[in-house]
């Protein structure tokens, strides 16, 4: 068994603990956010949640998939080489789309806890991709021998992730202004 195989193994643990309680802990938490606002349970909670999930699966494998085929096509020639790439926007394209489309039938637009909550996490993945893109970047740069592969898979990181995350943060700034804001404590008297 050579080292990517060993890699591989060792990566498909935490991709199955994600799978199994990542929704768990959306669902929990948007259960709990309704009962502290005093909604009741919302009936499509879980249906949102699992819905949610596939989207945000089929977003990221988008993501994923158009970063490696950026990469792909500015190092390698082989169209052969190309088809993981391919099949990953193929797959992400079908599930960002469907889910979009099945969530679109719920009742999301006034119970948004579970939709934040998954926007939240693609905001965390892209700027954290974005992040290693960069540091890749100005490392694949600053060496003494510049190494096209991992210099063309940072570039491809950061054309991919970077004008997504600052998207996600203008949506996300967006929301924060039109969300409504506690009100201020109040001020202690002042002596006199």
């Amino acid at each position: 068994m050579g080292i990517f195989e060993v890699l591989s193994a060792i990566s498909f643990v935490p991709l199955v603990g994600m799978v199994v309680f990542l929704p768990l802990v959306v669902y929990l938490l948007a259960r709990a956010r309704d009962a502290r606002e005093g909604r009741g349970l919302d009936p499509q909670l879980g249906a949102k949640t699992a819905l949610g999930f596939f989207q945000t699966l089929g977003f990221m494998a988008l993501l994923a998939g158009a970063a490696a085929l950026i990469a792909g096509l500015a190092y390698e020639t082989r169209l052969k080489e190309l088809w993981a790439p391919i099949a990953m926007l193929v797959v992400g394209g079908l599930f960002f789309g469907l889910h979009t489309a099945l969530l679109a039938r719920t009742n999301q637009a006034e119970r948004t806890a579970v939709s934040r909550l998954y926007w939240g996490l693609n905001y965390i993945g892209s700027g954290a991709a974005s992040f290693v893109g960069l540091s890749l970047l100005i490392v694949a740069i600053g060496r003494s021998r510049f190494d096209r592969e991992a210099g063309y898979a940072a570039l491809a990181m950061v054309l991919v992730y970077l004008p997504t995350w600052i998207v996600l943060t203008i949506r996300l700034l967006g929301s924060l202004r039109s969300a409504p804001r506690a009100p201020d404590a109040p001020s202690a008297p002042s002596p006199t």
